[in-house]
């Protein structure tokens, strides 16, 4: 406080006590008594978190209130682009995901080669209430089922990248550079203690899971742009994994899991432009529906048993689940022969059933989004007639 008094005095600036407050990091419990400091004879107020450039800091070295704050720009922002896209029709899912990546993607991440190590679940909500939003779902949706489908990462694997390519920065910068000169104190302790946790042993602990510690090693690579290039297909791939075997465990997901195998945007959410017919097509695939399979699991402890779930609509003893609706339920026979190929309705069976849901062919898509719609029509029509 004294060498910045006889700064501000040098050059005749004239400092704001108002606006001027002190942070005393710490891990926790009361501040002493000698814990105090004045500015040229008055006292300065201390506080537990101070918000410096968009970012909270706080006496704990946590970053959750600077999160839940960006999450709640985040929201503004959505609600404005919802407002924005109304005066617009024919926007896809993928279309509507490429602008949240324009205007909102960068105030949920803005600083996060700082925090982004740190568990962020109020931005991701934020990322899948909006997935959920494009995709006119229910919130109860499975999670891997809304990534799948738009072909999206969760929004920590986009800060991971992003604290990679930072740290090259800081490895790049001179060494007079108060940056890189931090860095190093980092570094240094971490070394010295081995159960540190820093911003740089996350960094290392991270390289090193995702089988790149001779990079740690080195202190650097020689071409940054395709190192990048490497890391984002890696994490692609890893996170891919854990998704898969989440969908293989899941029993909300037994006919999904059979024509989805990977995250990518699914070829129908942009070339089925009848948002009735493609709005169908999600109900159908995300099981986001009244079929038996998957009313017969509400009520939690009084769901009905899975072999239990019979299709009400026709004589044929069969759980109604969406092969059984696409395929073979007599309800839909006539609808079937107007929109299903011959192909897939003579000798019904699983292997044609998934061949149909995982088509990429324009034609045959639009064909079955118009089916998926007008059954669920007449099933509606037939329960409450």
């Amino acid at each position: 406080m004294t060498v910045l008094g006889e700064y501000c005095q040098r050059w005749k600036l004239k400092l704001n006590i108002e606006k001027t407050k002190i942070v005393v990091f710490r891990a926790g419990g009361r501040l002493s008594g000698l814990d105090s400091w004045s500015y040229n004879g008055t006292p300065l107020e201390i506080v537990n978190c101070f918000t410096y450039l968009g970012i909270c800091l706080s006496y704990t070295g946590s970053f959750a209130k600077t999160q839940v704050t960006l999450a709640k720009q985040g929201r503004k922002a959505i609600f404005s682009l919802k407002k924005m896209v109304k005066q617009f029709s024919g926007l896809d899912p993928i279309m509507l995901c490429d602008l949240f990546d324009k205007l909102v993607l960068p105030i949920l991440t803005y600083g996060c080669e700082v925090w982004g190590f740190h568990p962020s679940d109020a931005i991701e909500r934020v990322h899948r209430d909006f997935m959920r939003y494009v995709l006119n779902v229910k919130t109860t949706t499975l999670n891997e089922f809304v990534y799948g489908e738009l072909g999206r990462l969760p929004l920590c694997y986009i800060r991971y990248l992003r604290i990679v390519k930072y740290w090259f920065k800081i490895l790049q910068s001179p060494n007079r550079r108060l940056i890189y000169k931090l860095y190093n104190v980092q570094k240094n302790h971490m070394e010295a203690n081995v159960n540190i946790v820093n911003w740089v042993s996350l960094l290392k602990d991270f390289l090193f899971r995702y089988g790149f510690g001779d990079v740690w090693l080195f202190q650097g690579v020689g071409d940054v742009d395709n190192f990048m290039i490497v890391m984002k297909q890696r994490i692609k791939d890893v996170y891919n994994q854990t998704w898969h075997a989440t969908v293989q465990d899941s029993r909300k997901a037994i006919t999904y899991r059979t024509f989805v195998h990977c995250i990518q945007p699914q070829v129908y959410l942009k070339s089925v432009h009848n948002i009735k017919y493609r709005s169908a097509l999600i109900r159908l695939r995300l099981r986001n529906n009244h079929l038996r399979v998957e009313t017969g699991s509400w009520n939690g402890p009084t769901a009905i048993v899975y072999h239990q779930r019979i299709c009400q609509m026709c004589n044929m003893n069969q759980i109604e689940d969406e092969y059984h609706f696409v395929m073979s339920c007599p309800l839909y026979s006539q609808l079937r022969k107007m929109y299903i190929p011959k192909f897939y309705r003579v000798r019904p069976s699983m292997h044609k059933f998934v061949i149909l849901m995982s088509s990429e062919n324009v034609k045959l898509l639009n064909k079955l989004g118009n089916f998926a719609c007008k059954a669920f029509e007449k099933r509606h029509t037939v329960i409450f007639n």
